[in-house]
């Protein structure tokens, strides 16, 4: 089953935000610093610097806020709960077809060998191979592949 994306309250979105761009505040500090005691800046120009530097930071927000929050799964975690057709016979590796896509497989603990033509689903994926098991559960002893209704 594919996982949920990760949801965090709105809070929690703007302080990693935050959390973001305090090296910046501080380079910027750093640079009004370094401005006034080395080129002779007045001190309330600098000081007005930093505050519109960071003002800039809650200005934009808004606009980048979906950034920061955490989308759906990517990359492999998107695999799992998928379902495909086993292009080579699973026993104990073999291929299958996820769409377009051909991926290594091999069987989940404690599923039997799968044919090629069975309808199977990603229960987890390790590394660049997906551990696969029947789209629907068998019962034990029952065949399993087209011939059984499960391709």
């Amino acid at each position: 089953m594919p996982r949920a994306p990760l949801r965090l309250p709105p809070s929690r979105v703007f302080l990693r935000y935050l959390l973001f761009q305090i090296p910046g505040w501080i380079l910027a500090s750093l640079a009004a610093v370094l401005a006034v005691r080395f080129v002779g800046l007045d001190p309330r120009l600098a000081a007005l610097f930093v505050l519109l530097f960071a003002a800039k930071d809650f200005a934009l927000y808004p606009f980048v806020r979906s950034a920061y929050a955490p989308g759906p799964p990517g990359g492999a975690d998107a695999l799992v709960g998928r379902e495909g057709v086993v292009d080579r016979a699973v026993a104990p590796r073999g291929t299958v077809l996820l769409g377009p896509e051909r991926y290594t497989a091999e069987l989940a603990p404690g599923v039997p060998p799968l044919p090629a033509g069975t309808r199977v689903r990603v229960v987890e994926v390790r590394g660049l191979t997906l551990r696969v098991a029947p789209a629907r559960p068998v019962p034990e002893g029952e065949p399993v592949g087209p011939a059984a209704g499960l391709g």
